[in-house]
């Protein structure tokens, strides 16, 4: 039975993914599921050629705007609220994001549905708002993981993201006999490769979901750009605005965590911290600076990740059943270094209770005798 025109009759790709989500020629019949219109291989070549180009171009602009900028975007985006930084990532997408708590980001002009939200599963499974803006961290190891490293050492990890299968639904992707090598060992690592026959090879995939691929990078690319453009629009502070931050130190602590945490993130990046006491204000920017070299040395410096690894894999012991175990709990931990180690709550229970105690010692010798110097240092 001949295929529809312009469809393909088996998948470029002999993976078992592939051959078991392929739509079947009697599927093809209905025009709604039939796959969109072949290229040609010099029409191809040329499309992904010019993805690629546009990437490299992304990556580069993101390199030069972290070198010149690198602690003003970071310093602005850890001092956000979760909702200003949903508005930042709004205002780069052009309005194309979803919800803050459910939606996937989409690319433009995607379909919306919910039945179709899984259909672009090409989304890759960190690009969420909901992942983006609940805590500082996650785009910012984005960023830097991006930053750091060459856009093709990132292949082969987004292809292991991409869940993309042929069945998902209404996808305008064009067909080709092209494929593409993704290995990044290989001297030919990123060059199109003519193949009529399908690609066995795990590290070539076919053209539709190689086009797919290169679009997710080039997402990417393009929304850590705008981000760190929009940051570096805000700018410093004016001086108007730093008076008003100097006048920092009238504000008294509450007995609101919540309190506690809002009045540091929504100060200004150049001012004062809004903490009287000298040893919380050290104690603040000591955990800002560890946490940047924490995620810079996580990203940058592969042997003291390739160290964690090992030593959480000796330590596991037989209980690692295989290497997804071990690097998952590796994850495990570095978000625990990172995000609970240094949290906030552990600084706001240390004032606590030395609060609350100063109260208890007041309250039990008020009426009684002068508390001493030495007892409410105490």
């Amino acid at each position: 039975m001949p295929s529809p025109p312009g469809s393909p009759e088996k998948p470029p790709c002999e993976c078992r993914v592939c051959i078991k989500s392929f739509r079947t020629l009697q599927q093809q019949k209905d025009t709604a599921f039939q796959y969109t219109k072949s290229l040609s291989n010099k029409e191809a070549t040329w499309l992904a050629g010019l993805e690629w180009a546009t990437i490299h171009r992304e990556w580069k602009a993101i390199c030069t705007l972290m070198d010149k900028h690198d602690g003003l975007i970071q310093g602005c985006w850890g001092m956000k609220t979760r909702l200003e930084r949903y508005e930042i990532l709004k205002v780069a997408m052009k309005g194309w994001g979803g919800e803050l708590e459910q939606e996937l980001i989409l690319w433009p002009e995607s379909p919306k549905t919910k039945a179709q939200l899984s259909t672009k599963a090409l989304l890759l499974n960190y690009l969420t708002m909901n992942r983006l803006t609940a805590e500082p961290g996650s785009f910012l190891a984005l960023l830097y993981g991006r930053r750091f490293h060459r856009p093709q050492d990132w292949l082969l990890s987004d292809n292991q993201r991409l869940e993309w299968v042929w069945e998902s639904g209404l996808i305008n992707v064009p067909f080709s006999k092209v494929s593409m090598n993704i290995d990044a060992d290989s001297p030919l690592c990123y060059e199109l490769h003519t193949s009529h026959v399908a690609c066995r090879n795990s590290l070539k995939i076919g053209f539709p979901r190689a086009i797919l691929l290169l679009e997710a990078q080039r997402t990417i690319m393009a929304l850590l750009r705008k981000v760190g453009e929009i940051i570096r629009m805000e700018g410093l502070p004016t001086v108007s605005k730093m008076e008003q931050v100097f006048r920092c130190y009238e504000l008294k602590y509450t007995s609101s965590e919540k309190e506690l945490w809002c009045a540091y993130l929504n100060q200004q990046l150049t001012g004062p911290r809004v903490f009287r006491d000298y040893g919380i204000q050290v104690a603040a920017q000591l955990r800002l600076h560890l946490v940047a070299d924490h995620l810079q040395c996580v990203q940058s410096h592969w042997r003291s990740l390739h160290q964690m690894i090992l030593l959480i894999a000796a330590a596991m012991g037989p209980a690692a059943k295989n290497g997804e175990d071990i690097i998952r709990e590796t994850v495990c931990a570095l978000s625990y270094d990172i995000w609970n180690y240094w949290s906030w709550r552990l600084i706001y229970a240390a004032c606590e209770n030395v609060r609350l105690r100063r109260l208890k010692l007041e309250t039990s010798t008020r009426g009684t005798r002068k508390i001493s110097n030495l007892q409410y240092q105490a």
